[in-house]
């Protein structure tokens, strides 16, 4: 698992580090705001599947919205865009901790 979480929750990111590095291969911070899941299965037969929301764990009374698709090119899409987020525009924190 990679995860890529924005620089604005580095104070929280760095306390969480040691369960964080539990549950993923490598972290990454970047000024990444969306709210992505990209689910791709090591078996190849399996369907990879990206979730898109609104939601960032605030509370309120606002409505949220999402969507949940495993169309091949929103998939792909997403991964290109993680990608490079990562290869661009991030900091590798799982090779400082």
């Amino acid at each position: 698992m990679i995860i890529v979480t924005d620089t604005k929750s580095t104070e929280k990111i760095i306390t969480l580090i040691p369960f964080l590095r539990n549950c993923a291969e490598k972290i990454y911070l970047a000024a990444n705001h969306s709210k992505m899941t990209l689910v791709i299965p090591r078996d190849p037969h399996a369907q990879p599947v990206a979730v898109i929301t609104s939601q960032n764990l605030s509370r309120g009374n606002r409505f949220e919205s999402h969507i949940t698709t495993s169309d091949p090119g929103i998939v792909a899409k997403m991964k290109t865009e993680i990608n490079s987020i990562i290869d661009l525009h991030s900091i590798p924190i799982h090779e400082l901790y």
